[in-house]
């Protein structure tokens, strides 16, 4: 099945809202749990930080998505005729 057509940045908002309208008791800076840093600091890590994440690796397959070739486009179209109609040198 193909994911072309479907934006993923809705995921993280319909999560966002799925928890601020129908579980309004969860708080988003409560942490979760806590990550221990190479420079000695703990890491409390909270519900936003966990939103924020996904939103970003989302993002990312977001850019990937759209770097996929499309076929038969207006622009490919015009760019084989325009490679085709161009003059050749003998060289």
């Amino acid at each position: 099945m193909s994911m072309i057509g479907f934006p993923l940045l809705l995921i993280p908002l319909a999560v966002c809202n799925i928890i601020v309208f129908l579980m309004p008791g969860v708080s988003f800076t409560s942490p979760l749990f806590t990550l221990p840093l190479v420079s000695g600091v703990a890491w409390s890590v909270t519900l936003s930080d966990v939103l924020i994440a996904l939103g970003v690796v989302l993002l990312m397959f977001e850019v990937i998505k759209a770097r996929a070739p499309v076929r038969n486009t207006s622009w490919t179209i015009c760019c084989r005729w325009w490679c085709s109609a161009a003059p050749r040198r003998n060289s």
